[in-house]
């Protein structure tokens, strides 16, 4: 630790999938990493830890009285889906789609096209580069060919409604 006049404390987690989803178990908070280690020593002979490896174990340091890395805040899941949705229905009004963003959503080719759009959103330096994305998302999925100025439209109706590129 570089700062040593603040005092740390070790968090042990266990972490694994099940079935597609992460589970998660906070085991303990040590006074040092060594005190986590002799822990998860203890915690694998235990029933259901010892049926997952040693990986699935972590000790994450925390030092107190430190602001965590949230200082620029959160985008809660309700803002991400609000955002998805605003994105899927500028699409479906692009394409002519009369359907709510859930309907489209049904047509898994369709909404994992938005998916990707969504993630290339946030990469994009301008409206011209998120149109760029877009016109190769499209033409990869869907083999569809239309005039450079429709993705122009697209991608400044995105920034319109979701991010000021």
């Amino acid at each position: 630790m570089d700062d040593m006049n603040n005092e740390c404390v070790y968090l042990l987690i266990h972490s694994y999938s099940f079935y597609g989803y992460d589970e998660n178990k906070i085991l303990g908070i040590y006074t040092s990493k060594e005190n986590a280690s002799d822990a998860i020593k203890r915690y694998r002979c235990l029933d259901g830890f010892k049926e997952y490896p040693e990986e699935c174990f972590c000790i994450k340091e925390y030092i107190l009285d430190k602001d965590m890395d949230w200082n620029g805040g959160f985008v809660s899941t309700d803002l991400i889906e609000e955002e998805f949705k605003k994105l899927t229905i500028c699409f479906n009004e692009w394409l002519g789609i009369n359907k709510t963003a859930e309907q489209a959503w049904e047509n898994d080719e369709y909404y994992n096209a938005i998916c990707d759009v969504n993630t290339e959103i946030y990469n994009a330096t301008n409206v011209s580069d998120l149109a760029e994305k877009i016109e190769q998302i499209w033409k990869k999925r869907f083999k569809i060919e239309k005039n450079h100025d429709e993705y122009i439209k697209i991608a400044e109706k995105i920034k319109d409604e979701i991010k000021g590129l």
